[in-house]
């Protein structure tokens, strides 16, 4: 119930935006919170918020099992904007059918790991406005299509690198794959794409506008996909 005190999992929160809330009435000082985020399906979207303090809050689901804590809905599951402030996502299942996935508009920072992307209407993740997105060494699932996996722009950059992604099923990019734009950066150095004998069909990239994609000159043919890959307006795959 949301009016517990959410300090014990006997006197847990029901909603996931309830503990953020909560956190983030706090003056944080030099300290961090953890909000852990017990198995279930259901959860209903969250938003992250600014907070006083160093932080970050981490918001810790089932990093073994992601798909238990399922934010599967029919929106966008986590977004933000302007938040200014550190956070950390771990061990949870976004999709949806009428958004993105993730959506966060900074300035503002997220290390996430253990995500699994399942079927969404637009991006996997979205990124704008000087949103930088961690996740360095991070291990993640994509059960389901998309329009993009990663669209990424103004200002904004995600780094994946040495992240292994797997693709649990066969998926179509309606748009592309990754999707950089107007002086966004998605870094994909050293990142093992594992398909398990799926088919990964659509286009690879698109660089559009003064914007790079890095994969550590691995190959046009890097990013999964069927489609080739375009950098135009000033855009750079390398």
């Amino acid at each position: 119930s949301n009016s517990n005190s959410g300090l014990s999992s006997g006197t847990a929160f029901s909603t996931i935006q309830k503990a953020i809330d909560v956190a983030c009435a706090l003056d944080l000082s030099i300290y961090s919170v953890t909000i852990n985020v017990a198995d279930a399906t259901g959860y209903a979207a969250f938003v992250l918020k600014n907070y006083v303090g160093v932080g970050p809050i981490s918001i810790i689901g089932n990093t073994t099992t992601p798909s238990n804590v399922d934010l599967s809905g029919s929106s966008t599951n986590i977004s933000g904007t302007a938040w200014n402030c550190r956070y950390v996502i771990n061990g949870m299942k976004v999709a949806n059918s009428a958004g993105n996935a993730i959506a966060w508009y900074g300035p503002g920072s997220v290390n996430i790991n253990n995500i699994e992307f399942g079927a969404c209407s637009a991006a996997h993740i979205r990124l704008d406005n000087s949103c930088f997105v961690n996740g360095l060494s991070g291990s993640f699932k994509i059960s389901g299509a998309a329009a993009y996996s990663w669209l990424v722009g103004f200002g904004s950059q995600l780094n994946l690198d040495s992240s292994t992604i797997t693709y649990s099923a066969s998926v179509a990019y309606s748009q592309s794959n990754c999707y950089a734009q107007h002086f966004g950066f998605i870094n994909l150095a050293a990142v093992t794409f594992t398909l398990g004998g799926n088919t990964i069909t659509g286009k690879r990239y698109t660089c559009y506008g003064v914007c790079s994609i890095n994969t550590n000159n691995a190959g046009a043919s890097f990013v999964p996909g069927d489609v080739a890959g375009t950098a135009v307006g000033g855009g750079t795959y390398y």
